[in-house]
């Protein structure tokens, strides 16, 4: 992602809530916050969602493994993904 891109849209709604007077916080932790927010979807730290995914639909006795369905007592693969 563009870090000018990211930077203007921390700035916009940085100040887009610092003009809301109900707003009590510092400017500083007002634009921590957004770079947190505007971090979230770059983060490309946790590649594994969609194994925890399949994992979670899996019947009894089934395991993912190497991108293959198996069975957990002969270890046959039951499916290639």
């Amino acid at each position: 992602m563009d870090l000018v891109k990211v930077s203007k849209n921390i700035v916009d709604r940085v100040q887009e809530r610092f003009s809301d007077l109900k707003v009590d916080k510092p400017l500083s932790n007002l634009i921590e916050e957004e770079i947190k927010r505007e971090c979230i979807g770059t983060d490309q730290s946790n590649q594994c969602t969609q194994e925890i995914n399949l994992k979670d639909i899996l019947p009894p006795g089934m395991d993912l493994d190497n991108g293959e369905i198996y069975d957990i007592e002969t270890g046959e693969t039951v499916k290639e993904l």
